[in-house]
Parts: C-alpha cells; sequence; structure tokens
C-alpha cells in the first residue's frame, strides 16, 4: 500500500475519532451535567449553593474540551496541506495549551470550593477532580513542549528553504 494511501487513511481515522469524541462529549454534557447537579444536591442537601457552581464549572470544561478538538481538527489540516510550518500552527497549539489550562483551574477551583464547602466528607469527589485537573496540565506541559519542537522546526525549516 502506497505510503499515501495509509497517511489518508490515518487522517480519516483521526478525523472520525475527533467527530465521535466531539458528539460524545456533547451527548455526554447534555445528559451528565443535570444528573451530576441533581445527584450532587440529593447527597449535599444543606449545601444547594454548589449545584449552579458545578453545573458552571463543567460547562466550561466541555467547551475546553471541545476547543482543543477544533484546534487538532485545524492541525490536521494544515498536516494534510502541508503548511503546518506556519504560524497559524503555533496559534493552534497555543490555543489548546490555553484551553487545558483553564480546565485545570478550574477543576482546582471546584476542588477547593468542595473542600470549603462540605468540609470533605466525600473525598472521593476532591481526588477526582484534583486527578482532572493533573491530567490537564500534564497535557498542557506536553503541548507546550511540542509547541516549543514546532517552533524550532519551522526555524529550522525556514532557514533550510532559504540555503536551498
Amino acid at each position: 500500500m502506497p505510503t499515501n494511501l495509509i497517511d489518508r487513511f490515518a487522517h480519516l481515522f483521526v478525523r472520525l475519532a475527533l467527530i465521535a469524541l466531539a458528539a460524545a462529549g456533547i451527548a455526554t454534557s447534555a445528559i451528565s451535567v443535570t444528573v451530576i447537579a441533581d445527584e450532587l444536591a440529593a447527597t449535599y442537601p444543606e449545601y444547594p449553593r454548589l449545584r449552579p457552581e458545578y453545573t458552571v464549572g463543567v460547562v466550561i470544561v466541555l467547551i475546553a474540551g471541545l476547543t482543543v478538538v477544533v484546534s487538532i481538527w485545524r492541525l490536521l489540516d494544515q498536516v494534510k496541506r502541508a503548511t503546518i510550518f506556519m504560524p497559524s500552527a503555533l496559534r493552534y497549539t497555543t490555543t489548546i495549551i490555553s484551553a487545558l489550562s483553564v480546565a485545570g483551574l478550574v477543576c482546582i477551583t471546584l476542588s477547593v470550593v468542595t473542600l470549603l464547602e462540605t468540609g470533605q466528607q466525600n473525598p472521593g469527589t476532591g481526588l477526582g477532580l484534583l486527578a482532572v485537573t493533573g491530567g490537564a496540565w500534564a497535557a498542557a506541559a506536553l503541548t507546550w513542549v511540542l509547541r516549543r519542537l514546532l517552533e524550532e522546526a519551522a526555524s529550522m525549516k525556514h532557514e533550510l528553504s532559504e540555503v536551498v
């Protein structure tokens, strides 16, 4: 099988995976936000103030996640057109880093609110939020490293084109 055909299948597979991920994220958010808010209200009836905070937090994290998916989609477009070394690729990677950082900040904020408001009677919620925070920040750090590599490769390509 020619390499070009393999590349097409790889792009198609990644795009289909991104579409499925976005659709699952939207469907899950429509269901889970209300379920989590109702469960939170049932678990902590004395803390009705937490319900809107969690709802807003979940929506912000989901928007950040969909922003990451769209940015990856746009980067794949640039790879397909062989324009990945353009400045717009750096903007998309910066968008990914920013969205992951915001998601991490929202999760850590929700962890602190849960701790302060409930006295951490249920440590699973706080630990879960801290795990998501760590994952988001680790992914942001990895993306930042890859962004720096992309900057280096872009400058090398520019220098190489000047030599040729």
